[in-house]
């Protein structure tokens, strides 16, 4: 086909130059066709048949490389290959058009980037990360998620020391955007000397259900070299679900050692870290 369309190229001047020839008879004089296109590229329809010629010298002298030859008769092929089959870019940018087909379809997983939604108006999940640690010592109560668990040792703290408590809070504060832990209840303040955790347990949850969320997922990893909590988990997840009014299912506890590795391996701390998901309340 693309032969056949050449065809209206041929030389329509009588020209002395040298021409070339191909197996159909499709005739023309370069020079010619460089002169009438002014450039690379010769158009008929569908048809683009590329020319790479060299410079404007060699091509006086009629000097073509054999990659000139190959692009001149394996392009119009390939492009009559693209447009028989209608072939489409593999890669998309997405634009406003198909994140309102998502929508459309109830799926919404980009309603939490900035821009699909209004600048005031809160994000439908949150995460918050909390930490906490402090020194093991003779003769204090230890008291690890709300549940006190007999030890030779307690922790050295203003308030009960309770590291999951701690952390929990501090998730919970850290996912809303609001002062940490330490400004709420600064040890500086008599109020809290001694104080149990659920207090500031229960601080925690008013905060989050006043902003109109709940529990998605709480997920609580204990770091202690003694004494041994296995037993004592399962009570802590009961502790924290009800301080936070969630289901068992949304809130897991894990312990482990720190292979004996600084303080904490040499039971002379240990520390909590806490990942909480918030959602907002139906």
């Amino acid at each position: 086909h693309w032969l056949k369309e050449l065809k209206n190229w041929v030389c329509r001047e009588s020209c002395p130059k040298t021409q070339w020839n191909l197996t159909s008879g499709v005739s023309a004089c370069l020079e010619c066709v460089w002169r009438q296109e002014t450039g690379n590229w010769l158009r008929d329809g569908s048809v683009f048949a590329a020319f790479c010629f060299q410079r404007e010298e060699k091509m006086r002298k009629r000097e073509l490389f054999p990659t000139n030859w190959c692009l001149f008769i394996i392009g119009p092929v390939l492009l009559e290959l693209v447009g028989a089959f209608r072939l489409q870019p593999l890669v998309r940018r997405q634009g406003a058009s198909s994140l309102l087909r998502r929508r459309e379809t109830g799926r919404e997983p980009l309603s939490l980037l900035r821009g699909a939604q209004g600048e005031g108006e809160d994000p439908q999940f949150r995460v918050g990360h909390g930490y906490d640690i402090h020194r093991l010592a003779p003769g204090l109560t230890l008291t690890i998620g709300g549940i006190d668990i007999p030890y030779e040792k307690g922790t050295e703290a203003h308030s009960d020391g309770d590291v999951v408590f701690h952390s929990l809070c501090d998730a919970i504060f850290g996912a809303l955007s609001l002062p940490d832990i330490g400004q709420q209840f600064p040890d500086t303040d008599p109020r809290w000397k001694g104080a149990a955790s659920c207090v500031f347990m229960e601080e925690a949850f008013r905060q989050m259900d006043e902003r109109g969320y709940r529990i998605g997922n709480a997920d609580v990893t204990l770091i202690l070299e003694r004494p041994k909590v296995k037993d004592f988990k399962p009570k802590m997840v009961d502790r924290i679900c009800e301080l936070l009014r969630a289901p068992h299912s949304r809130v897991n506890v894990k312990a482990r050692t720190h292979e004996k590795v600084d303080s904490v391996g040499e039971s002379r701390a240990l520390e909590c870290h806490v990942v909480v998901v918030l959602e907002k309340k139906p």
